[in-house]
């Protein structure tokens, strides 16, 4: 890259001056040590907090449509698109918390290119971002706007129970994503309902014959395809494992030990969103009694209860050998793929 004087074109001299205060290279730490200019965060802006009609790049914040761990989820517009051309209409933007690794959206942008050029085929069940930005000092994910998410989805009685074919699929997908993801080397660590979307929401009415013999309406969904988000918090090959991980109901034991874990965390936390789309129960409810919300009301049932809500066999079956107690014991993707419960899925490579 040229210097300062050779972009004026002026003779570079034999001792060139020193640079300005005003671009310093590093500064120091309160330990002392010196981080790089390059490395350091920018504090927030003293404007305060993102709000609607903000501008970040080419969008426009419009409205808050999600609230993870790591920061709130908006949905924005693209400013100079009225319909889906090289950008999408609308986008979602997560504004990551001052309180979070900085480091994240960074990771986020590798396991993006990671993906892209080492799993592509991975591409159609993880939501990774498009594009990374800093709005008032808060670093910024960018990626495609999904109808909703399986949290939602659960909570919608109109919907349940869900068609066996759609659960299959959506477990199917789900375990899909997760191979792709573990064959990089690479451990979600959060995987719950509100981090799994739903590519459409649109429903449809149709009538189905009920037990009495008697035709009635039934609403379902026109499409079950899923794709797993919320990767900025991923762990990366060789990256230590961070605590506390994971979300209360769905935390392998590992995870409530806070002991060392791996991809294996999130077979148990499949696991548990399987049961929760067969059944409309959580697996392990009593994970909340320990978690931010403690006065909240919760349903204890016996283990003899809990399976007897699985009519299917093969279901508990999985479901059974991936929530082992011992992570060494619980199967891989890969391997929970080829089970029965996925009937002429299993067959597939």
């Amino acid at each position: 890259m040229p210097t300062q004087s050779n972009i004026h074109g002026q003779e570079d001299h034999e001792h060139p001056p020193p640079p300005p205060p005003s671009a310093p290279t590093e500064t120091k730490s309160e330990g002392g040590s010196s981080i790089p200019v390059l490395l350091q965060r920018e504090p927030p802006n003293p404007e305060g907090p993102p709000q609607r009609g903000d501008k970040i790049g080419a969008f426009t914040l419009v409205t808050v449509v999600g609230q993870g761990t790591t920061g709130e989820v908006w949905k924005a517009r693209h400013n100079g698109a009225t319909q889906l051309g090289t950008h999408p209409h609308f986008v979602a933007v997560k504004i990551i918390s001052t309180r979070t690794d900085p480091s994240n959206p960074k990771r986020c942008l590798l396991l993006s290119h990671m993906v892209k050029d080492l799993a592509p085929r991975g591409l159609p069940f993880l939501c990774i971002p498009e594009e990374v930005a800093i709005l008032k000092g808060h670093e910024c994910v960018i990626s495609r706007l999904y109808a909703t998410d399986l949290a939602s989805l659960i909570s919608n009685e109109r919907l349940f129970p869900l068609p066996k074919m759609h659960s299959t699929a959506m477990i199917w997908q789900l375990l899909k994503g997760l191979q792709y993801l573990h064959a990089l080397g690479v451990t979600h660590g959060d995987i719950k309902p509100g981090n799994i979307l739903l590519k459409e929401s649109a429903t449809l009415n149709t009538r189905q014959l009920g037990n009495d013999g008697n035709f009635y309406s039934k609403e379902v969904l026109q499409s079950p395809e899923i794709i797993i988000c919320d990767l900025d918090d991923a762990r990366l090959p060789l990256q230590p494992a961070h605590q506390p991980a994971g979300t209360p109901c769905y935390r392998a034991p590992e995870m409530i030990d806070c002991s060392e874990w791996d991809s294996k965390v999130d077979i148990f936390a499949a696991a548990c969103v399987a049961f929760e789309l067969l059944t409309r129960r959580f697996l392990h409810p009593e994970q909340r009694l320990f978690g931010p919300n403690q006065s909240e009301r919760v349903e204890l049932l016996s283990p003899a209860a809990k399976w007897a809500l699985l009519p299917d066999p093969a279901a508990a079956d999985l479901i059974q050998q991936s929530t082992s107690r011992e992570a060494d014991e619980r199967p891989t993707a890969r391997e929970l793929l080829r089970h029965g419960f996925f009937g002429p899925l299993s067959h597939l490579e």
